[in-house]
C-alpha cells in the first residue's frame, strides 16, 4: 500500500494542486482501496465472491460505498486549500441529484 501512496502522491504533485491537497487526494485513494478490500472480505465472502448471486450483489455495494470516499477527500481537501469554490461543488451536487 505504501507504493500505491507514494504513486497516488507523485502523479497529483505533477499534475496540480499543493503538497497538501495531493496528500489529502492521494489517502482517499488509498483508503479507498483498504475500505473497498475489508467491506468485500467482511461481508462479500472475500475470495469466494463470485461463487454466488449474492456475492456478487454484496461487492457491487461494498464497491459502491468504498468508492465514495477518494472523491470526497479529493474535493474536501482542494474546497480547502481554495482551489475549488464551494459554489461549484454545490451546483454539480444539485446537477447529480437532479439528474
Amino acid at each position: 500500500m505504501a507504493g500505491y501512496l507514494c504513486w497516488c502522491v507523485f502523479r497529483k504533485l505533477t499534475t496540480a494542486g499543493t503538497v497538501v491537497t495531493s496528500l489529502a487526494i492521494a489517502s482517499g485513494n488509498t483508503l479507498e482501496a483498504i475500505a473497498g478490500a475489508w467491506l468485500v472480505n467482511r461481508f462479500a465472502d472475500g475470495k469466494n465472491v463470485f461463487d454466488r448471486p449474492q456475492g456478487v450483489f454484496k461487492f457491487t455495494l461494498a464497491i459502491a460505498i468504498s468508492a465514495v470516499l477518494s472523491p470526497s477527500f479529493g474535493v474536501t481537501s482542494l474546497a480547502l486549500e481554495g482551489l475549488c469554490r464551494v459554489d461549484e461543488i454545490r451546483r454539480d451536487l444539485d446537477y447529480l441529484v437532479g439528474w
